[in-house]
């Protein structure tokens, strides 16, 4: 699989969790295989979402004719065991991720200086959706090649993390806001960020802007 489709994968995944968090299941992320029923042998799907009286296996793929193969032979596997249900789930073809240009420092500083006005103005929905495209942004400038498309914020911090640029701490920190940040932009509007947690967004934007 190569590292754009895994993004298109993953993107795909972080769009679904929301959904399913809210219809009652717990869902977990590439399972081991020891949450996995014997029958899968070594498929291992890309998810899997249980609640008390459902467990629904997910697999994301594209349409093309190699997958066109597997997902026949997952529906005849899944169709012999009628307490698992597979949902299959097409990613967005490579089009849609367009490359994002860099934007300069001082471009960013200027939508940094605004986010607290947008906190007063519109809350801390609005500034939070703000604030994480400008940490976007900053991290894109610092590392351009591996970010110069759309990235979910689970990738954003992996490959932030893999490169040095934010702390153990700080992830733990990115990592919740991230999860609020998505839930937001999907329509969870019962979840907000706290105005700390917004200002420790911005305190790591300008880390990652003095670093550049």
């Amino acid at each position: 699989m190569s590292s754009s489709s895994s993004s298109r994968e993953e993107a795909v995944l972080e769009t679904l969790l929301p959904q399913l968090e809210a219809e009652g299941f717990e869902v977990f992320v590439h399972p081991s295989g020891a949450m996995l029923p014997i029958f899968l042998d070594t498929y291992r799907p890309d998810a899997i979402a249980l609640k008390r009286d459902r467990k629904v296996a997910i697999e994301v793929t594209s349409p093309t004719t190699a997958s066109r193969k597997k997902v026949e032979y997952l529906s005849k596997l899944f169709s012999e065991h009628a307490d698992w249900e597979l949902r299959i789930v097409y990613a967005p073809p490579r089009t849609s991720d367009e490359i994002i240009p860099v934007a300069s420092a001082e471009v960013i500083e200027e939508h940094l200086a605004r986010i607290e006005h947008a906190f007063e103005v519109m809350g801390p929905a609005s500034a939070v959706l703000t604030a994480w495209a400008v940490f976007e942004a900053a991290a894109r400038s610092l590392i351009p090649i591996d970010l110069e498309r759309p990235q979910t914020p689970a990738r954003l911090l992996e490959t932030l993390a893999s490169n040095g640029y934010v702390t153990p701490d700080e992830a733990v920190m990115l990592r919740l806001l991230g999860q609020i940040r998505n839930g937001i932009a999907h329509g969870r509007l019962d979840i907000m960020p706290t105005r700390e947690q917004v200002e420790g967004l911005i305190d790591v934007t300008r880390t990652l802007l003095r670093l550049d």
